[in-house]
């Protein structure tokens, strides 16, 4: 099986929950949206209702044919994105990303409508590859740790009427994520048991719900590429 094809199968996972369709963005299915994985920031109140900030999981792996056996993992998850509508009241400027603007939840333009919304952008961040060699010979792993950094980011694209006009815009902002992945191997009667933490290390303090997703990784999961 390839990498794709993994990517194919855990995407059915990655966005389960995520938008519900066929319903809108105003229906109370989707403004309180349920997903499998979500890591909450280790730091929230409890008035935010956050997700547990930590994972696990473990498999066996058997010794093939390689002389160099070794695991290498992906770690994967959706980075909340709010997605806000802005209209120009200063109808006199021409230049798109000049001039004043108010948030609004809806934005008609020449007949379409666009909505304040959240959206996602995927991540998937690898590891340095694990060796098997001497735990199938009968030597504990080390433990290795990895901090895994996703950096903020504030978008805007101007909306345009079908005159070319700006009259709004939509501002896309993400928050940094911050993760921390420890992963150890052991022997189990000729077997390698391999255990794997995901653990949400998002410094800020979280008082929202809202907030809390934004800090949080959604859908949170892991791909593991064995060799030999």
């Amino acid at each position: 099986m390839s990498l794709d094809q993994v990517r194919a199968i855990a995407d059915a996972v990655l966005y389960e929950g995520y938008l519900l369709y066929p319903y809108r963005a105003s229906s109370s299915k989707n403004q309180s949206r349920w997903q499998f994985g979500v890591l909450g920031p280790p730091q929230a109140a409890p008035s935010s209702f956050a997700e547990s900030p930590e994972m696990s999981m473990q498999c066996l792996l058997a010794p093939g044919s390689c002389q160099e056996p070794d695991v290498t993992l992906r770690v994967r998850f959706l980075q909340v994105q709010d997605r806000d509508l802005e209209q120009r009241l200063d109808s006199t400027q021409s230049e798109p990303t000049s001039g004043i603007w108010s948030p609004v939840g809806e934005l008609v333009v020449d007949g379409r409508s666009l909505l304040s919304w959240q959206e996602a952008t995927e991540c998937e961040l690898p590891l340095p590859a694990y060796a098997l060699a001497e735990i199938f010979e009968g030597a504990r792993g080390p433990l290795v740790e990895t901090v895994l950094e996703v950096s903020g980011a504030c978008e805007v694209e101007p909306v345009l009427d079908d005159g070319g006009t700006p009259v709004g815009r939509i501002v896309r902002r993400r928050s940094p994520l911050v993760a921390r992945v420890q992963v150890r191997a052991e022997p189990v009667d000729g077997l390698a048991r391999l255990s794997v933490t995901i653990m949400n290390d998002h410094p800020d303090l979280a008082t929202t719900k809202d907030d809390a997703l934004r800090l949080s990784l959604i859908s949170a999961h892991v791909v593991l590429i064995a060799e030999g």
